[in-house]
């Protein structure tokens, strides 16, 4: 049954009601956008101040075995070199979640999960302190240098690849002069097709 076109404008303003259509100040609505994107900006600001200060939050003794590593759900991921110093810090699991929720002013953290490093980074120390040196740039590949165009027939298709190849716009001639493409006329380099 067709539908006039007054129902349909009556159809569309309810379906615009529906929506509840306000407007907003741009900045108030980009700030909330960007606090759920970010997931809790102010706790992650604690975590970084948590692994930056971490010597001094569980102590010269245990910081010196046990690696921050992160954290997933309301676990401590703490690494350590080798399986002895993996076995001292099952010991002191309960000591480190303690210390690190005493940071935090909160019982953010119950429980703590000891792992290995297996060559990863602890998040205590900062980027330079890797020690790695920076990769140096790539060197220039440097371009073919077209010896063999002098040996090749220049109307063949492989010695047109081949300049084409090499970077050359020229072509050594028969006699050794070189001629460019432009000089062989229009559809000269389709004559070999």
């Amino acid at each position: 049954m067709a539908q006039t076109q007054e129902e349909a404008n009556a159809e569309l303003r309810a379906r615009l009601k529906k929506r509840c259509l306000t407007v907003e100040r741009a900045g108030s609505g980009l700030a909330r956008l960007l606090d759920a994107l970010a997931g809790g900006d102010a706790m992650r600001r604690e975590f970084c101040e948590l692994w930056r200060n971490w010597k001094l939050v569980m102590g010269s003794d245990i910081a010196l075995m046990a690696v921050p590593l992160g954290h997933r759900d309301r676990r401590l991921l703490v690494g350590a070199e080798d399986g002895m110093a993996m076995t001292e810090l099952g010991f002191l699991r309960e000591e480190m979640v303690a210390r690190a929720n005493a940071f935090f002013e909160k019982p953010w953290f119950k429980e703590c999960q000891i792992m290995a490093l297996q060559g990863r980074k602890g998040l205590d120390r900062p980027l330079e302190a890797d020690g790695e040196p920076a990769r140096p740039a790539p060197e220039p590949v440097e371009r073919p240098s077209g010896r063999w165009l002098a040996e090749m027939d220049p109307d063949s298709p492989v010695a047109r690849c081949y300049r084409a190849f090499a970077g050359r716009n020229g072509q050594q001639g028969q006699n050794g002069e070189e001629r460019s493409a432009a000089q062989d006329g229009p559809g000269a380099s389709d004559a070999g097709k």
